[in-house]
Order: C-alpha cells, then sequence, then structure tokens
C-alpha cells in the first residue's frame, strides 16, 4: 500500500490487511460478538527496563480487549502451569493472560479490579472468579480436558477454509467444463453458508447446529511449521507423542475457569 502512494499508482485497488481487519472485527461486533485480541510482554536484556508490553495497534485495538499470550514451561519443557497476570515495568495495570481473560469475558467480568491473592488459602481473587495458585505463584496448574484436538476432537477444530467457504468466497483449484463455459470449484462446498446464509437449501437443518453460535471461538495455527507446538501433559498418549498447539493451551485454560 506505502508502495503504491510513494510511486502514485492510480488504476490499482490493493486490501490494506490491516482496514480488512478492522472492518472484520467492527462486523463482529455489531453482531454481539466480543473480540478478544493477543499481546505480549516482551524482554530485552539490553533494554531499560527490559521489559515492555507489545499490543495491537490503536486502530486494530480500537475498544476492543487482548490478553497476553506468555506461557512459560516448566524445566523439562512440558506446559503444566499457566499464568494469571503479567507486571509490567512502568505500567500501572495488571495485563491478564489471554486464557484468564476469555473466562472473564465469558463471565460478563468487565470491572477488572487488581487481582487480591488470599496467602492463607492460596487463592487469587478477581472479582467473582477465584483461582487456586500453584504454590504462591501466580499461576496456576493446567487440568488438561485431554489430548490434542487434531488426533482427538477435544475441543472442535475447523479448517480455515472451512470458515472462508462461502458462495462468495472459491476453495480450490478451478477446472474450465466446455460444455457449460464454465469453471468448477470441486472442493468448493460452500461450507460456512449451510450455518448463515438462509437462501442456502441446507441452512434449515444446519443453522439451529452452528458450530460457533454462543462459544469462545479462538483463531490461530496449529501445523508444526509455525512453530508453537509444545509437550504438555497428554504429550506421551496411546504410545504415541502429540505436541499440543499453542491455542489450544489457552483454550485448556479458559475452559478449566470456566
Amino acid at each position: 500500500v506505502s508502495y503504491v502512494k510513494e510511486k502514485n499508482i492510480s488504476n490499482i485497488s490493493i486490501d490494506d490487511g490491516d482496514q480488512e481487519l478492522v472492518s472484520a472485527i467492527k462486523y463482529a461486533n455489531s453482531k454481539n460478538s466480543k473480540v478478544l485480541l493477543s499481546g505480549k510482554r516482551a524482554v530485552e536484556p539490553t533494554r531499560i527496563p527490559p521489559d515492555y508490553l507489545l499490543k495491537p495497534t490503536s486502530e486494530i485495538l480500537d475498544n476492543n480487549s487482548f490478553g497476553l499470550v506468555n506461557i512459560s514451561a516448566d524445566k523439562d519443557d512440558f506446559f503444566r502451569r499457566y499464568p494469571i497476570y503479567y507486571p509490567i515495568s512502568n505500567d500501572s495495570i495488571y495485563h491478564y493472560s489471554l486464557g484468564v481473560k476469555m473466562a472473564l469475558i465469558y463471565l460478563g467480568i468487565d470491572n477488572y479490579i487488581i487481582p487480591g491473592f488470599d496467602s492463607n488459602n492460596r487463592i487469587i481473587n478477581i472479582s467473582s472468579l477465584q483461582i487456586p495458585t500453584y504454590g504462591w505463584g501466580n499461576t496456576f496448574a493446567l487440568n488438561y480436558t485431554g489430548p490434542v484436538s487434531s488426533s482427538f476432537n477435544t475441543f472442535k477444530s475447523y479448517p480455515l477454509s472451512n470458515v472462508l467457504d462461502t458462495k462468495d468466497y472459491n476453495i480450490g483449484e478451478a477446472t474450465y467444463d466446455p460444455d457449460f463455459e464454465m469453471y468448477e470449484y470441486l472442493e468448493d462446498s460452500n461450507w460456512m453458508d449451510m450455518y448463515i446464509d438462509n437462501t442456502n437449501p441446507l441452512f434449515p437443518l444446519f443453522s439451529v447446529n452452528n458450530p460457533f453460535s454462543d462459544k469462545i471461538v479462538i483463531l490461530g495455527p496449529s501445523y508444526a511449521e509455525s512453530q508453537d507446538l509444545h509437550p504438555t501433559s497428554f504429550y506421551n498418549y496411546e504410545g504415541l507423542n502429540y505436541p499440543m498447539p499453542g491455542l489450544e493451551i489457552h483454550a485448556n485454560a479458559a475452559q478449566q475457569l470456566l
């Protein structure tokens, strides 16, 4: 986009990814969906102070919330504990982790008071949410719902291609049919239209079972190339190894709190 502006190029239309995301978030908000974005506590040892907050740009964030995705592994690199919040230097606000923030929003807890620590019972209180801590630290022990969803369907998961697959979006490679003088997309089933488009012949059957209605939906990568697969308590399961995507660790945390 900046190149087009600098070169004063006309007669070309370019979609700005950030603007498309902003539009999508505003559309979701208009449908009474609350959008939670991700942020991160970043650390640079040579910086003073070494830690700082990485959050979405103000244009993308707007009036939406964000949660921190930082999770620390145990000494053997297994993920068994989940952080509740992070203090950040030069910042008076406590920033909650993504899984905790998901649970708070789902429970309708909007006024995030400073968490109180009940040292006698080792519980962190965030409004009406009470979280038993691991020891006297700022984490809780993860009680995983089950093994990785892609192999064992612990949580329902759907490929992004399905979610994008409406009559306005073609999935798969096109083949030309000379008899009908048209292109066919053989893998294009308009999957999402069955749930949201009342003109789809299958809408009456599928709309009542929309997989995303009244649910917490997490968008993120689960493929190995994302370098976000980690060993958990279900890593060695039924004789094989199953690393878990980071987004599913957050899902387990939120589910446990709820």
